[in-house]
């Protein structure tokens, strides 16, 4: 019969961390970066987007001197990319597409598939309210905003991010490696034969694998028991004992 006491998940965790110290902390390239976890926390540099520019193909003109069916004159085009310093007054468009910099003076943008072309002036189909199809300065990041706390995992979206604001490198925690030692008759080694009521015990190590620096599997001779821990704990590894039943069985008996 077990005869171990059980103890809840967050007792366990409070008895984990209370003995274990952080890691010192590390700068790595951004690129290097995938699910390491922030050291620090990082703050946005620049507003995302960085100035008012067009969610549409189509025109920016200004909202309240469009009527519908009324005329406006095509006074030039700003394509995405640098900024043509337009400018837009009443009566009059510049012919945009989705990402270009807004012309001075445009308040809003009209799709392209609510215009009727007519020479070298457009005809407007739709009314047309002030701030239509604009994305302003800083609409989804301002400078100054957080963008990665302080032991927060760091993915990919938040390494494009990061990019986005110039960071090159990224300090974040330190890279522990690990031995895993799975016991229990049931076990065999990877490779060997899996006959019934058998369980490969390489199969624990890609489970953690992707959280360490380096992962040593093992079926543990048990004559070899604690000459192996004496070496784990010398060399500073996390070690991750697996005792499958038969094991906890015969520990208990």
């Amino acid at each position: 019969m077990i005869r171990y006491g059980v103890i809840s998940e967050e007792e366990a965790r409070t008895r984990i961390l209370e003995t274990v110290n952080p890691l010192d902390e590390r700068a790595v390239p951004l690129a290097g970066a995938l699910d390491c976890f922030a050291a620090q926390d990082y703050f946005a540099r620049l507003p995302l987007p960085a100035f008012d520019n067009s969610a549409m193909d189509g025109y920016a003109v200004v909202a309240s001197s469009c009527k519908k069916g009324g005329l406006l004159r095509v006074i030039g085009e700003q394509p995405a990319g640098p900024d043509r310093k337009l400018r837009v007054s009443d009566g009059e468009a510049v012919r945009i597409f989705t990402g270009a910099p807004v012309p001075q003076g445009a308040d809003a943008i009209v799709m392209q598939e609510d215009v009727t072309p007519e020479g070298t002036d457009i005809s407007v189909d739709v009314n047309v309210e002030s701030g239509e199809f604009l994305r302003q300065r800083g609409c989804d990041l301002a400078a100054g905003q957080i963008i990665l706390a302080r032991g927060e995992r760091i993915r990919a979206a938040t390494m494009a991010l990061l990019a986005s604001q110039g960071f090159a490198d990224v300090m974040v925690g330190g890279q522990p490696t690990a031995a895993v030692i799975s016991t229990g008759d049931e076990l065999v080694k990877s490779g060997e034969d899996l006959r019934r009521a058998f369980v490969e015990a390489a199969q624990f190590g890609p489970a953690v694998d992707r959280f360490f620096t380096e992962i040593f599997v093992m079926v543990e001779d048990p004559a070899l028991r604690k000459a192996r821990l004496r070496l784990m704990k010398v060399l500073e590894r996390l070690i991750l004992r697996i005792a499958d039943i038969s094991e906890i069985v015969s520990e208990t008996e």
